[in-house]
């Protein structure tokens, strides 16, 4: 059976050490992560293995609880050392819908119904063996002539330089969608204090910033969270001599590096030419209040 509890419910100290000592600790299920991007969340407790699944949820018209993908978060997993038999995890998203009567939800579990999606990761034991040997002929010529042009990749930027330049940003080319500036703020601050990411620049031969990224990391896999380049670094390629710095300088003794994937196909054929691998993840999404689904028409969806 399936036990729904809020966060404040949950001893986050055993959350995290049992997170921690996982096969697969995804960051974004640490309760410090959970707590930067989600609105609200809480977690679904299996009690005949202690198994959990967090979930992430909003108000939606004031009064309806919605289950939503929080920012720079892909999916979630179940946290436990015991594999679940289909059936727990049926009813688990059975216990969800029932929590929860609209929402979204991302995991690496297939439902019925559910939208399959597609994540790109990059094993890093094997590309310390092979190199660029995995990229593309036309992401080889793309990286050389990105860093013969005179570009530095500084894995150095500090946070502060990083959101400033976010802002600059948006000050020139207008809000970037689906970003919550306060988010970016918590957890950038959360992630410098954990000593578990890199905010990297791409600057020119002036020193001015043309690029830049944000990687979470874990010890184990690196996380390509956010990527922006202004109209110079676009022209310049700066992407390509950043991807291709971290994976041969910044992460040495990393096990995975993970695009995460994305739904724009210049961005999803941007990735691909570095050679990662395919692994799925599955997006469940439902509407079962009136409302829900008046809204969702209205919204030609």
């Amino acid at each position: 059976m399936w036990v729904w509890r809020e966060s404040k419910d949950i001893d986050l100290r055993e959350w995290d050490e049992r997170l921690g000592r996982s096969e697969n600790p995804r960051i974004e299920c640490m309760s410090w992560y959970l707590s930067a991007t989600s609105s609200h969340w809480g977690a679904f407790f299996h009690e005949q293995t202690d198994c959990r699944m967090p979930v992430s949820y909003r108000y939606f018209l004031a009064c309806i609880r919605k289950v939503y993908r929080p920012p720079f978060s892909q999916h979630m997993q179940i946290i436990g050392g015991k594999k679940l038999e289909d059936r727990q995890v049926l009813a688990l998203f059975q216990a969800m819908r029932k929590q929860f009567i609209c929402g979204t939800f991302c995991s690496n579990y297939h439902t019925e119904q559910a939208l399959r999606r597609t994540n790109l990761l990059i094993d890093l034991r094997a590309y310390r063996l092979t190199g660029m040997e995995g990229y593309t002929s036309h992401h080889k010529r793309r990286v050389r002539k990105s860093l013969a042009s005179g570009l530095v990749v500084d894995p150095g930027l500090s946070r502060e330089e990083f959101l400033l330049w976010v802002d600059q940003y948006q000050q020139a080319y207008g809000k970037i969608q689906g970003l919550d500036k306060l988010v970016l703020q918590t957890l950038s601050l959360q992630l410098e204090q954990r000593k578990a990411c890199y905010f990297v620049a791409a600057r020119n031969e002036t020193g001015k910033i043309i690029a830049v990224c944000l990687y979470s990391d874990d010890g184990r896999r690196v996380v390509n969270l956010m990527s922006l380049s202004n109209q110079e670094g676009k022209k310049r390629i700066a992407m390509y001599g950043i991807v291709h710095t971290m994976l041969q300088t910044i992460m040495p003794d990393r096990l995975l590096f993970d695009f995460e994937g994305s739904d724009l196909e210049g961005v999803q054929k941007f990735y691909q030419g570095f050679g990662p691998y395919t692994e799925p993840y599955f997006e469940l999404n439902w509407n079962d209040h009136m409302l829900c689904r008046l809204v969702q028409r209205m919204r030609g969806k």
